[in-house]
């Protein structure tokens, strides 16, 4: 499985970069320090790495809730909750036991996308009004 952070030197500094599957890279991080970079671009790529192995063993797929703007029924304001679950219907089932439904039987996210559909829109990378995941959810089922 290919790294996807990597330092980029700055003047001073040491960027950590997330490389995109589409190419695209965005900052995730500055230090001062090579060690101190090359320590957490190993660590995040290891725990990518981990992550990817057990979703993939356990046959989970990534689910984005997305939330609105100025909404007091939603859990957040702005940004998602990333659910990994077997089908559309599982991560729905792991929200709404996690958030609830409102006093009205209605679900408290905006958007449901999938990990395609969800990367086809501009958010994975500039967030959803400016704000990443907030949580992320999974069943126990292993």
């Amino acid at each position: 499985m290919e790294d996807v952070f990597y330092i980029v030197k700055g003047g001073i500094s040491y960027n950590i970069m997330r490389r995109f599957d589409d190419g695209d890279a965005k900052l995730v991080s500055t230090v001062f320090n090579k060690r101190n970079a090359e320590e957490i671009r190993d660590l995040l790529n290891e725990d990518y790495r981990a992550h990817k192995r057990k979703m993939i063993k356990n046959n989970k797929k990534a689910f984005y809730f997305t939330m609105g703007y100025c909404c007091e029924d939603m859990p957040f304001e702005k940004g998602w909750v990333t659910v990994y679950a077997k089908s559309r219907e599982e991560a729905e089932e792991i929200y709404n036991e996690r958030f609830g439904l409102t006093e009205y039987g209605s679900a408290r996210y905006s958007c449901l996308y999938d990990e395609e559909q969800f990367k086809a829109t501009s958010m994975h990378k500039e967030g959803n009004f400016g704000e990443f995941s907030h949580e992320t959810l999974q069943s126990d089922e292993e």
